[in-house]
């Protein structure tokens, strides 16, 4: 019984962590903060570690224990995404107004516009990064952002490794937190980007996977878009991963002007 509960639990945190988890797409899928959760925690592992295996002995003895904070966590995790969900509405909203209200002295802000663009530059963009030729989405592209893709892409050459990118879908883009600034090149607007796609990385001298797998993953990521007012469009300028989101200052409200 104790393990038939064991299996189905361990089922259920695997299929819950292929859906965030992440491979090295464009702007350097799930690298960051990676290394932060091994520094500093083995000397506090070695003290504690006589008490950690006495709880975990008593956990593993009792499943309804192991069911109980399992249930816990789920109802925590579960709240947790539900206050996100309510807060990336109310930066979608309070971004699309504060957009409405630009575009009435400045067209370059139209939400409509700005929204075609980034889907855009989201398709030709990871089109680029799998192909290994940023050329066919310089376009789209902050100058000092390109030189920093191409830079990768170079690197990954040289090392003989080639990120495979395939069914390729933008799920949500979603503003969440808009900049205008008098020297209109300083323009910004932050989106929320949930896409899904299969994202694995091969070494190309034998053509096998040495990182990620063939199969459909779902991502977030916030993409950082800049004017460009002699292209008169929107391009990426900044990727963060989703656990870097507390870089960003949501849209709680409208400025005055």
């Amino acid at each position: 019984m104790k393990k038939r509960i064991k299996i189905v639990i361990s089922l259920f945190l695997i299929m819950s962590l292929c859906t965030t988890m992440c491979y090295a797409r464009v702007g350097g899928g799930g690298s960051s903060g990676g290394g932060s959760s091994s520094g500093g925690s083995s000397s506090s592992s070695s003290s504690s570690s006589g008490s950690h295996s006495h709880a975990q002995s008593n956990s593993n003895s009792n499943p309804i224990v192991t069911i109980f904070q399992y249930i816990m966590f789920s109802i925590v995790a579960g709240f947790s995404a539900i206050v996100f969900r309510f807060r990336l509405k109310k930066a979608k909203r309070n971004s699309k107004k504060l957009m409405d209200l630009l575009d009435d002295k400045d067209a370059m802000w139209k939400y409509k516009k700005i929204q075609k663009q980034v889907e855009t530059a989201y398709y030709k963009i990871q089109k680029a990064w799998g192909d290994q030729d940023m050329t066919q989405a310089k376009d789209w592209i902050e100058e000092e952002y390109y030189q920093t893709l191409q830079t990768k892409i170079e690197w990954m050459k040289i090392r003989n490794q080639k990120n495979v990118l395939k069914k390729i879908s933008l799920l949500e883009a979603i503003p969440v937190s808009v900049q205008d600034d008098p020297d209109n090149t300083k323009d910004c607007v932050w989106y929320y980007i949930r896409g899904s796609m299969i994202d694995y990385t091969i070494d190309t001298t034998t053509n096998l996977i040495v990182e990620g797998k063939n199969a459909k993953t779902i991502f977030v990521e916030y993409w950082k878009f800049v004017r460009d007012e002699e292209a008169a469009r929107w391009k990426l300028a900044q990727i963060l991963q989703a656990d870097e989101k507390d870089k960003i200052v949501f849209q709680e409200e409208i400025p005055k002007k």
